[in-house]
């Protein structure tokens, strides 16, 4: 898991030069990443109607860079990591728009950071 934090912390030096706070979402197929987005305070997607200021959340991001893949989301597993000002891993947990996209695109097994920097699952409705 560790090695997911890093490509977060690499996610932030390449996209966020005002050093925020960042939310970025890796999905994996089997041991391949196949998608890795992040919070675009600057973009918006006609989906993004549910969100909170009409943003593009790190979630959405992700499912639009493979949207035109045909890809068997049950063997993909979620990430959801927050990294905080300070570098530190906190808080992830999807929002409950960004739950019902997860839960609708078939994705069983996801996980996000807690503020202790801990990877929790995230339970998914059958």
């Amino acid at each position: 898991m560790q090695a997911l934090i890093n490509i977060a912390h690499d996610e932030i030096i390449k996209c966020n030069p005002k050093n925020k706070s960042l939310h970025v979402c890796i999905i994996r197929h089997h041991k391949r990443i196949i998608s890795i987005g992040h919070n675009d305070e600057k973009r918006t997607h006609p989906s993004a109607h549910n969100y909170i200021g009409h943003k593009i959340h790190a979630e959405m991001s992700a499912f639009l860079k493979v949207r035109h893949y045909d890809i068997n989301y049950n063997k993909c597993k979620l990430y959801s990591i927050r990294i905080g000002r300070n570098g530190s891993v906190t808080n992830a947990l999807p929002c409950k728009n960004c739950q019902k996209l997860i839960y609708q695109s078939g994705i069983k097994r996801v996980y996000y950071t807690t503020i202790d920097g801990t990877f929790k699952k995230l339970p998914i409705a059958a």
